[in-house]
């Protein structure tokens, strides 16, 4: 290894119970000692507690000592170590690269073909020590043996895999058994991985916008959108290549992006109508070669048929009318509503009845027949006056059929608004001694003495109570 500090598990030949006083220790210097703890069979150091030390050959050993310095040795197997932290010496000079399938033109590293051979051309003569190998690498992750002798190292036929891209490198190391390592100083190892378009592998999938009715599901009753394309791998198109969509297979419109995310202009595919239809997608070259893509979700409806006129005019009622039930004039905003139809509604499937209060934020009203209502509380009003409760029905496409609603206006009112001042009190009739209001008259007269001028609303009145 090349990490000096480490933890050391021991795995006992039998059991092992510690006295009290006794304690089971490590050492990889015979001097300095690090405590194992375990049960049984099994015991081990802290992590990173068990400091080795350079060289090879080296020995891990392990004791149990007493609190009176009493020491027993136990003996260990497969205890040797080597602690190697010198990397392999730099080999001086630039050294050069060659792949082999370089598809197009052979030499310029630009390929189609992701499986390769790496030739290196070293400036000097590579002699490794025991223990050493040269590796190549195209990613920096995955390394691959090379083998040769003094100035030429090769890897085996397709040993190496390219990742698909622009100006990606190609990498050289020596290694030894301890894990150091020494980089290459390389030239011309740059490389290009093109996907010709009947290699863009994988399933690729499919969204369009002005998804009306539910978000996602690609039914819709919108006729134009705009496609995007999220690709399984990255595409790179070759000069005069076209990445095309079309709704119908005849009608093609250019996607533009790079990689994996490839989208057309705002509004630039038209549907047809019908349910199951299918979006499809090709890579098309200026000779008119076509590759087509393997799409998943491309499968869409075009619906712009409206549901039916329920006939009939509809009325409407609405849950915690305050003050006068029934005229619609409320101070509480949440609301249940009541529809009542001039005829029975049966909705067919994937159409709901909603409702709404301002007109954006629709509640689902559930029922049969002629008598339909939301959820207690579930329409929120809007203040004002003369505002109005509308209804619809929708389908899955999102097309949309309002009904004819009767008595269906409404009146938010906040609560009037405070009179500031202090307001005084006196009554009529008040025997025994005038204005104490002590009185044995339980029929009086109120005078209110107000502390600033009120000016009543249309529809407000000032009322007293003698008892709430």
């Amino acid at each position: 290894t090349n990490d000096s500090v480490v933890k050391v598990s021991l795995t006992l030949g039998n059991n092992l119970v510690l006295a009290s006083d006794e304690m089971l220790q490590v050492s990889a210097n015979g001097t300095d000692w690090v405590v194992a703890t375990g049960s049984n069979k099994a015991w081990a150091t802290a992590d990173d507690a068990v400091t080795l030390i350079t060289g090879t050959g080296k020995t891990l050993t392990a004791r149990v000592v007493d609190t009176a310095g009493n020491v027993t040795a136990l003996p260990l197997s497969d205890n040797s170590y080597t602690l190697d932290t010198s990397a392999p010496s730099v080999l001086a000079g630039t050294h050069t690269v060659v792949i082999s399938n370089d598809t197009g033109i052979d030499g310029d590293r630009i390929t189609s073909d992701a499986q390769v051979k790496v030739t290196l051309s070293l400036a000097n003569d590579l002699i490794l020590a025991t223990g050493e190998i040269l590796q190549v690498s195209a990613n920096g992750t995955d390394w691959v043996a090379v083998t040769g002798s003094n100035k030429a190292w090769t890897t085996a036929d397709d040993a190496v895999t390219l990742i698909t891209g622009t100006n990606k490198t190609l990498t050289a190391r020596v290694v030894d058994t301890a894990g150091n390592v020494t980089a290459l100083t390389l030239s011309g190892n740059n490389y290009t991985l093109k996907n010709a378009p009947s290699e863009l592998v994988g399933t690729h999938t499919v969204a369009i916008s002005n998804d009306t009715g539910i978000d996602g599901d690609r039914i819709t009753s919108d006729a134009q959108v705009k496609v995007t394309l999220s690709l399984a791998n990255n595409l790179i198109l070759a000069t005069g290549e076209t990445l095309q969509v079309s709704a119908n297979g005849t009608d093609w419109v250019t996607a533009t992006g790079s990689n994996k995310a490839w989208t057309t202009a705002d509004d630039a595919v038209t549907l047809i109508a019908g349910t199951n239809k299918t979006l499809t997608a090709r890579v098309v070259d200026t000779a008119g070669n076509v590759t087509a893509l393997t799409l998943s979700g491309n499968g869409y409806t075009l619906d712009t048929s409206a549901p039916s006129v329920l006939a009939g005019t509809h009325t409407v009622t609405i849950s915690n009318d305050t003050g006068i039930d029934g005229d619609r004039i409320t101070s509480d905003a949440q609301v249940k509503v009541t529809l009542s139809l001039g005829n029975d509604l049966t909705l067919a499937t994937g159409e709901t009845l909603q409702v709404s209060a301002n007109g954006t934020d629709w509640v689902v009203a559930t029922g049969s027949n002629k008598a339909w209502t939301t959820a207690d509380d579930a329409v929120t009003l809007i203040t004002g006056t003369g505002k109005t409760l509308t209804a619809r029905v929708v389908d899955t496409a999102g097309n949309v059929t309002a009904l004819t609603l009767s008595g269906n206006n409404y009146t938010l009112k906040n609560a009037p608004s405070e009179l500031v001042g202090t307001h005084t009190v006196a009554i009529s009739n008040d025997t025994g001694i005038d204005g104490d209001r002590i009185t044995s008259d339980a029929q009086v007269k109120v005078t209110l003495s107000l502390g600033n001028d009120l000016t009543l609303a249309t529809g407000e009145t000032l009322q007293v109570s003698a008892n709430g």
